[in-house]
Protein backbone atom coordinates (compact mmCIF):
# COMPACT_ATOMS: atom_id res chain seq x y z
CA UNK A 1 0.00 0.00 0.00
CA UNK A 2 1.27 3.57 -1.05
CA UNK A 3 0.64 6.66 1.38
CA UNK A 4 -2.21 7.74 -0.64
CA UNK A 5 -4.83 9.78 1.10
CA UNK A 6 -6.84 7.29 -0.41
CA UNK A 7 -5.63 4.46 1.41
CA UNK A 8 -7.27 5.67 4.47
CA UNK A 9 -11.01 5.21 5.89
CA UNK A 10 -11.72 9.24 5.36
CA UNK A 11 -9.71 8.30 1.68
CA UNK A 12 -11.99 5.44 1.54
CA UNK A 13 -15.16 7.76 2.10
CA UNK A 14 -14.07 9.84 -0.79
CA UNK A 15 -14.03 7.36 -3.02
CA UNK A 16 -17.69 6.19 -2.44
CA UNK A 17 -19.36 9.62 -2.49
CA UNK A 18 -16.98 10.15 -6.49
CA UNK A 19 -18.23 6.67 -7.62
CA UNK A 20 -21.90 8.67 -6.80
CA UNK A 21 -20.53 11.21 -8.63
CA UNK A 22 -19.65 9.68 -11.48
CA UNK A 23 -22.66 7.81 -11.83
CA UNK A 24 -24.89 10.93 -11.71
CA UNK A 25 -22.76 12.16 -14.19
CA UNK A 26 -22.77 8.90 -16.74
CA UNK A 27 -26.73 9.17 -16.65
CA UNK A 28 -26.65 12.42 -17.07
CA UNK A 29 -24.47 13.25 -20.03
CA UNK A 30 -24.47 9.76 -21.74
CA UNK A 31 -21.00 8.86 -21.80
CA UNK A 32 -18.57 6.45 -19.37
CA UNK A 33 -15.80 7.79 -16.87
CA UNK A 34 -12.82 5.96 -17.47
CA UNK A 35 -10.27 6.38 -14.06
CA UNK A 36 -7.33 7.27 -13.38
CA UNK A 37 -6.09 4.14 -11.53
CA UNK A 38 -6.53 4.02 -7.97
CA UNK A 39 -4.03 1.29 -7.00
CA UNK A 40 -0.52 0.77 -7.39
CA UNK A 41 1.08 4.03 -7.97
CA UNK A 42 3.60 6.38 -5.65
CA UNK A 43 1.43 9.43 -6.60
CA UNK A 44 -1.80 10.68 -6.99
CA UNK A 45 -2.87 11.38 -10.64
CA UNK A 46 -3.11 15.02 -11.68
CA UNK A 47 -6.86 14.44 -12.95
CA UNK A 48 -9.68 12.28 -12.13
CA UNK A 49 -11.11 10.74 -15.17
CA UNK A 50 -12.13 11.18 -18.76
CA UNK A 51 -15.54 10.72 -20.60
CA UNK A 52 -15.71 8.60 -23.32
CA UNK A 53 -18.74 7.74 -25.92
CA UNK A 54 -18.09 4.53 -28.00
CA UNK A 55 -14.17 5.15 -28.49
CA UNK A 56 -13.85 8.57 -28.54
CA UNK A 57 -12.86 10.93 -25.80
CA UNK A 58 -15.35 13.72 -25.23
CA UNK A 59 -14.37 15.23 -21.66
CA UNK A 60 -11.51 15.39 -18.77
CA UNK A 61 -13.01 15.37 -15.40
CA UNK A 62 -12.00 16.57 -12.09
CA UNK A 63 -14.70 15.14 -8.83
CA UNK A 64 -14.71 16.90 -5.53
CA UNK A 65 -16.95 14.99 -2.62
CA UNK A 66 -16.82 15.58 0.61
CA UNK A 67 -19.10 15.43 3.76
CA UNK A 68 -17.63 18.07 5.51
CA UNK A 69 -16.14 21.24 4.57
CA UNK A 70 -13.59 20.89 7.43
CA UNK A 71 -13.82 21.84 11.04
CA UNK A 72 -16.69 18.86 10.65
CA UNK A 73 -19.16 21.41 9.12
CA UNK A 74 -21.44 19.39 6.97
CA UNK A 75 -21.19 19.98 3.36
CA UNK A 76 -24.55 20.69 2.12
CA UNK A 77 -25.88 22.72 -1.18
CA UNK A 78 -27.47 25.34 1.63
CA UNK A 79 -23.81 25.48 3.31
CA UNK A 80 -22.08 25.82 -0.38
CA UNK A 81 -24.48 28.67 -1.35
CA UNK A 82 -25.22 30.79 1.78
CA UNK A 83 -21.35 30.03 3.34
CA UNK A 84 -19.56 29.69 0.70
CA UNK A 85 -21.40 32.51 -1.96
CA UNK A 86 -21.29 29.10 -4.31
CA UNK A 87 -17.45 29.20 -4.89
CA UNK A 88 -15.52 26.29 -5.33
CA UNK A 89 -12.28 26.03 -3.60
CA UNK A 90 -9.76 24.24 -5.98
CA UNK A 91 -5.68 23.90 -6.73
CA UNK A 92 -5.02 25.85 -9.12
CA UNK A 93 -2.27 22.77 -10.51
CA UNK A 94 -5.95 21.25 -10.75
CA UNK A 95 -6.61 23.73 -13.68
CA UNK A 96 -3.64 24.10 -15.06
CA UNK A 97 -3.37 19.92 -15.06
CA UNK A 98 -7.06 20.49 -16.99
CA UNK A 99 -5.97 23.15 -19.88
CA UNK A 100 -2.81 20.80 -20.71
CA UNK A 101 -5.33 17.98 -20.90
CA UNK A 102 -7.91 20.48 -23.14
CA UNK A 103 -5.12 21.04 -25.27
CA UNK A 104 -3.52 17.63 -25.63
CA UNK A 105 -7.16 16.00 -26.18
CA UNK A 106 -9.10 18.77 -27.93
CA UNK A 107 -11.99 18.24 -25.39
CA UNK A 108 -13.86 20.28 -22.66
CA UNK A 109 -12.29 20.01 -19.32
CA UNK A 110 -15.66 19.62 -16.61
CA UNK A 111 -15.08 19.81 -12.80
CA UNK A 112 -17.80 17.64 -11.06
CA UNK A 113 -18.64 19.11 -7.20
CA UNK A 114 -21.04 16.14 -5.63
CA UNK A 115 -22.98 17.02 -2.29
CA UNK A 116 -23.14 13.67 -0.46
CA UNK A 117 -25.42 14.70 2.39
CA UNK A 118 -27.87 15.97 -0.56
CA UNK A 119 -27.29 13.41 -2.70
CA UNK A 120 -26.71 16.65 -5.95
CA UNK A 121 -24.34 17.03 -8.60
CA UNK A 122 -22.87 20.18 -9.81
CA UNK A 123 -21.37 20.17 -13.41
CA UNK A 124 -19.20 22.93 -14.41
CA UNK A 125 -17.25 23.34 -17.60
CA UNK A 126 -14.45 24.86 -16.71
CA UNK A 127 -12.08 25.22 -20.24
CA UNK A 128 -13.90 24.79 -23.55
CA UNK A 129 -12.63 22.09 -26.34
CA UNK A 130 -10.23 25.10 -27.77
CA UNK A 131 -8.39 26.14 -24.64
CA UNK A 132 -10.66 29.06 -23.53
CA UNK A 133 -11.84 29.80 -19.86
CA UNK A 134 -15.19 28.15 -19.65
CA UNK A 135 -16.03 29.32 -16.15
CA UNK A 136 -15.56 32.38 -13.86
CA UNK A 137 -12.99 32.19 -11.10
CA UNK A 138 -10.60 33.79 -8.95
CA UNK A 139 -7.16 33.14 -8.14
CA UNK A 140 -5.72 33.78 -4.75
CA UNK A 141 -2.58 32.12 -2.33
CA UNK A 142 -4.31 30.50 0.76
CA UNK A 143 -3.97 27.90 3.06
CA UNK A 144 -6.32 25.21 2.80
CA UNK A 145 -6.62 21.43 4.07
CA UNK A 146 -4.19 19.64 2.38
CA UNK A 147 -6.05 16.10 1.75
CA UNK A 148 -9.35 14.43 2.92
CA UNK A 149 -6.89 13.40 5.76
CA UNK A 150 -6.36 16.74 7.16
CA UNK A 151 -3.12 18.68 7.05
CA UNK A 152 -2.58 22.24 5.50
CA UNK A 153 -1.12 23.44 2.50
CA UNK A 154 -0.20 26.89 1.10
CA UNK A 155 -0.65 27.35 -2.66
CA UNK A 156 -2.16 28.89 -5.55
CA UNK A 157 -5.75 28.32 -5.46
CA UNK A 158 -8.90 29.10 -7.57
CA UNK A 159 -12.13 29.77 -6.18
CA UNK A 160 -14.76 28.62 -8.87
CA UNK A 161 -18.05 30.45 -9.16
CA UNK A 162 -20.68 28.08 -9.61
CA UNK A 163 -24.06 29.48 -9.15
CA UNK A 164 -24.75 29.12 -12.74
CA UNK A 165 -23.45 25.23 -13.01
CA UNK A 166 -26.31 22.56 -13.84
CA UNK A 167 -27.51 20.84 -10.84
CA UNK A 168 -28.11 16.92 -11.09
CA UNK A 169 -30.52 16.14 -8.57
CA UNK A 170 -30.65 12.44 -7.14
CA UNK A 171 -32.61 11.11 -4.50
CA UNK A 172 -31.59 7.93 -2.91
CA UNK A 173 -34.44 5.00 -2.97
CA UNK A 174 -34.32 3.33 0.55
CA UNK A 175 -32.90 -0.44 -0.62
Amino acid sequence: MTGLAIHTPAGQDTLVHEDRARELFEQRAKLQLKLTPREGRAAAARLDAIGIHGSEIRVVVETKARPTFGQGRPATLQTFVEQFKSRWLISYDKLEAGLEATRSFGVPFAGLLYFPLDDVLLVQRLWNADGTQAAIWMVKRSTTQATVNGGTANRENAYVYMSEAPKVLARRTAA
